[in-house]
């Protein structure tokens, strides 16, 4: 779990540290949050404010920065992103790959 978090923090930090705008870490145990609270003083502190450990009452802070419509429906939204081949969890939707889905 630490190197998880460490690895999450460290992409978000060296390779997107001004387009990063939030991190969310849902449907986390106490435990994780215990640990990312232990290791979140190695992590830069720009960095850190941009992360949010949710744990499993994610939904109405994900609503606040995120249309209920682009939510994925296996976390409790509206989209099933059925155009694409796999749905939302393989969409991959980004200025790199526009209508998403598998770049082949």
């Amino acid at each position: 779990m630490k190197k998880f978090v460490h690895l999450a923090a460290k992409l978000g930090q060296d390779y997107y540290p001004e387009i990063l705008g939030q991190m969310f870490m849902i449907n986390t145990s106490s435990f994780f949050s215990f640990v990312f609270n232990m290791i979140k003083g190695f992590i830069d502190k720009k960095t850190v404010s941009k992360m949010r450990v949710l744990g499993d009452k994610y939904l109405d802070s994900l609503l606040t920065l995120i249309d209920i419509d682009n939510i994925p429906k296996f976390l409790g939204g509206n989209c099933e992103c059925s155009h694409i081949e796999g749905g939302c969890l393989f969409a991959d939707i980004g200025p790199w790959n526009p209508k998403g889905g598998f770049i082949r």
